[in-house]
């Protein structure tokens, strides 16, 4: 049975030998509900920086690790799952950072959905702790399974290839604005290549249970209703979907990587000379009409970005509008969010609304 549970702490080592999530002397805040999901990851964190597993030198370094948890008050349960959470850090040792959070009525002020509001209080409180206790990673449980869900719903609401890859094993924790001068932690995610079953089979080696959300069970959310009705009905037509979605998301990964150096090549090859403070970039628009619409589209992805960084993603409509913009010899003009760009004869200029 031993042997069991560290054959899977060693498949997560490796992931993250692999992708390389983290490395000597880093430390990771563990996001941690109490689920089974979770909970597994923390023991397998704790495991693995204590060298537990025997490997953890040849593999992945030392490391250290802390949990947070987050009661968003939307059921009377969560707070006991908190205290939960807090025993098991106890237990293994670790630093722990609970909190009580009204989330419905963050979500009430600012126009959002329960989840969306759950995400976002979620991940600004991990920014803030990461940085206020000098964590340089986040963990998060997300699984096999979970990149699958993740692949249908985006497939569901229509995507690109960005869409298709689906969630990454590593990436910045947030997006840093131009005058931030710090490190930002990155999010991980050791999990990605492992099923929720193999996940339950880990915590029955080590004799643990996490505790159940019986939300999860509420097929009103677009993710349980592919959970629960979606991926049981493909898998009747492919037993090996969750597998094939997964190996789809690293092609598209692949492929999406090699499009963005491009992407990003060429637009340096359009930048151009900027001589007033209010102009943000000057890019050539002649030039510009000569790239692929693939390579152009992840032109703009980056113009955007960079020019608002917490601004919102264009969409398809928007994409073709700025192709038109490209692709037009006439004056043209689009904005969205705080970013406006001016297309006049041969040169393309991106002004950002001020506050």
């Amino acid at each position: 049975m031993k042997k069991d549970y560290i054959t899977f702490e060693k498949r997560i080592a490796r992931a993250a030998k692999v992708n390389a999530l983290w490395s000597e002397g880093d430390s990771i805040l563990i996001a941690c509900s109490g689920g089974p999901d979770s909970l597994a990851l923390l023991y397998t964190l704790a495991h693995l920086a204590k060298g537990e597993t025997g490997h953890h030198n040849s593999h992945i370094g030392n490391f250290k690790i802390g949990v947070y948890c987050l009661d968003h008050q939307f059921r009377p349960e969560a707070a006991t799952e908190l205290a939960f959470v807090e025993t098991q850090a106890k237990i293994l040792n670790v630093p722990f950072y609970g909190e009580h959070i009204n989330v419905k009525a963050y979500g009430a002020a600012h126009k959002l959905s329960e989840e969306t509001a759950g995400r976002e209080v979620r991940y600004h409180r991990l920014k803030e702790i990461a940085l206020r206790e000098g964590y340089t990673r986040v963990a998060v449980a997300h699984h096999k399974d979970d990149q699958a869900e993740t692949i249908l719903a985006h497939i569901i609401r229509g995507t690109g290839l960005t869409g298709l890859q689906g969630m990454d094993w590593k990436r910045p924790l947030y997006e840093p604005t131009n005058e931030a001068l710090l490190i930002v932690p990155q999010l991980i995610r050791p999990f990605l290549g492992v099923t929720k079953a193999e996940i339950y089979e880990y915590l029955e080696f080590l004799n643990l249970a996490g505790v159940e959300d019986d939300s999860n069970n509420d097929d009103s959310y677009t993710r349980n209703k592919i959970r629960l009705h979606v991926i049981p009905t493909l898998k009747e037509i492919n037993p090996n979907i969750v597998d094939s979605l997964s190996k789809l998301a690293s092609v598209m990964a692949t492929d999406n990587d090699y499009l963005m150096r491009e992407a990003r090549a060429l637009k340096q090859q359009l930048q151009m000379p900027t001589h007033t403070a209010d102009v943000f970039a000057v890019y050539d628009r002649k030039i510009a009409r000569k790239a692929h619409e693939a390579l152009l589209t992840r032109f703009w992805q980056l113009v955007f970005s960079e020019a608002d960084p917490n601004g919102q993603a264009l969409n398809a409509s928007q994409y073709k509008q700025l192709w038109d913009v490209v692709q037009s010899r006439e004056p043209k003009e689009f904005a969205f969010g705080k970013v406006k760009v001016i297309a006049q004869y041969d040169k393309i200029k991106i002004v950002i609304f001020l506050d």
